[in-house]
């Protein structure tokens, strides 16, 4: 609106955007200091990109004046917008730079200011951004992020004035809080919000992250590491689209060393079957613990493996054991003396991880040929994200998923995730790998079609793509403006069952 009544802004700006940024900044006059019009010099500076240490402090001299200014009126008649958005850019800048304590005392200086202009979202910005300094280097500072995050207060009202983005962080930190102050209950429920807000409009990866790394914690310490395992690839693939390197490898490296406890109590399993005289069940389950045993030496850090020596020596050994199968012990065992020696070498650091990672990946093949394919879960998801069916696709017919609440939802956020990233006009979408499950996904203008399943096969692609259009054909019309109306599922049901079991001969 400010624009389109005073249309030469649009054409200061302009003129100001082409001038070199030293040269805009030697000439600001500090004696008639105009506080919006240096403000929005600032901002146009940090946009450009042109931060070179000298015109960063310069831009931090000028920031602290228009604080100084400002902090000494009594009232102030004009409109300041220009000048507090410029000084929170030179803020940002130096958080960015992780030159903190400039940051810091940059953002409590502009605070006051903001709350009195009723910036509301910039006023979250600056409280988000100073708690995410303290939740970075002062690990103690739980209460004094509640404190600023004020949960009882006029933040938590209005949150739906903000974006996805700035409202998933403001979750997660304040459930960050929460669990450094030992109160898991207010913790899991504000992770639990700030996923649930990323499953209806994704924003933050990097602190949807933090919430299954809790999640995964939480897990590990209740005894399922499949569940554990599985949420801290969840946790690495996020962070790694948010583009933080060293906090996916984190990641991972927890979901290796959870993947060998689930490895041992698979195998521990399978030798219970086994004793019991279910060598199918036996069979299955120490294939399984070996392909799991593979995927973890390429999520735990290198220089680590040695750690987990021990447990991989007897999950190989009962291995042995259990799979000394008339007819097809020679294979067998063959194939166990190979992974050894791989995983041995591995642990000595004797390949270079190119190399290591083509040997584990022909192993992980050979295994998997060996495993049975088990019963995928098939899932049916309107345009917007709305669940319209779900399912086990089993021999005898079609049977309700066995996923648990969490799990489910960290399903919906990776798909929902890795959707916003593709583009309207790519033809191709690629698998998401959540450790133990592999999520298949295919998309048309109306739906998307997911399987859940063990591994990534050719039949269950060709599968997907056939279900998507024959539901198209049959109920085209009746998907693209869905009402939430179910009668239509028995139909759909009946066309994965016929479609599922042509292309894969389930066990």
């Amino acid at each position: 609106v400010d624009l389109i009544v005073h249309p030469e802004k649009i054409e200061e700006e302009e003129a100001l955007k082409s001038i070199d940024p030293l040269d805009l900044i030697n000439k600001i006059d500090i004696e008639t200091f105009n506080v919006n019009h240096i403000g929005q010099i600032l901002s146009i500076v940090r946009k450009g990109g042109h931060l070179e240490t000298e015109i960063l402090e310069k831009l931090y001299f000028f920031a602290y004046e228009i604080l100084t200014t400002l902090g000494q009126r009594d009232k102030i008649s004009e409109d300041i917008d220009l000048a507090l958005d410029g000084v929170y850019d030179v803020a940002r800048s130096y958080q960015e730079r992780e030159t903190f304590h400039l940051a810091l005392e940059l953002y409590k200086r502009l605070l006051p200011l903001v709350q009195k202009n009723a910036r509301y979202e910039l006023e979250l910005l600056c409280r988000i951004h100073i708690c995410e300094i303290y939740e970075k280097y002062f690990p103690e500072s739980g209460e004094v992020i509640l404190e600023l995050l004020m949960p009882d207060g006029i933040i938590l009202q209005n949150l739906n004035e903000i974006t996805p983005e700035t409202r998933q962080e403001y979750y997660t930190l304040l459930a960050l809080s929460y669990h450094q102050l030992s109160n898991t209950e207010l913790a899991s429920k504000y992770f639990h919000e700030a996923i649930k807000d990323a499953e209806e409009n994704f924003g933050a990866p990097y602190w949807i992250a933090k919430c299954y790394d809790y999640f995964a914690f939480q897990a590990k310490n209740g005894y399922y590491p499949d569940q554990a395992y599985r949420q801290y690839l969840t946790a690495a693939s996020l962070a790694f689209s948010a583009g933080d390197i060293v906090e996916s490898n984190a990641y991972r490296a927890k979901a290796g060393l959870e993947q060998i406890r689930f490895a041992l109590w698979q195998i521990y399993t399978a030798l219970y079957f086994r004793m019991d005289g279910d060598n199918d069940k036996a069979s299955y389950l120490a294939w399984h613990s070996l392909k799991v045993v593979l995927e973890s030496y390429l999520n735990i850090e290198r220089t680590k493996r040695y750690l987990v020596a021990k447990e991989t020596s007897e999950i190989l050994d009962y291995a042995s054991v259990i799979l000394d199968i008339k007819g097809e012990k020679r294979k067998n065992l063959a194939t166990i003396r190979k992974i050894r020696k791989i995983l041995e070498t591995l642990q000595l650091q004797r390949f270079d991880e190119a190399t290591e990672l083509e040997h584990v990946e022909k192993l992980i093949t050979t295994v998997i040929k060996n495993i049975p394919i088990p019963p995928p879960t098939f899932l049916l998801i309107s345009a917007d994200g709305r669940l319209i069916t779900s399912g086990v696709i089993t021999p005898d017919g079609w049977s309700p998923p066995q996923l648990e609440g969490v799990v489910f939802s960290g399903i919906l956020s990776a798909i929902m995730g890795l959707l916003s990233e593709v583009s309207q006009t790519s033809a191709k979408l690629r698998t998401i790998d959540a450790g133990g499950m592999k999520i298949i996904v295919e998309k048309n203008d109306d739906v998307i079609a997911v399987l859940l399943a063990d591994r990534e096969i050719r039949e269950f692609r060709e599968a997907l793509q056939e279900i998507l259009s024959q539901i198209t054909r049959h109920l085209g019309g009746t998907l693209s403006l869905w009402d939430g109306n179910l009668s239509f599922v028995p139909k759909i049901q009946q066309i994965v069952e016929e479609i599922l079991h042509h292309y894969i001969n389930l066990n």
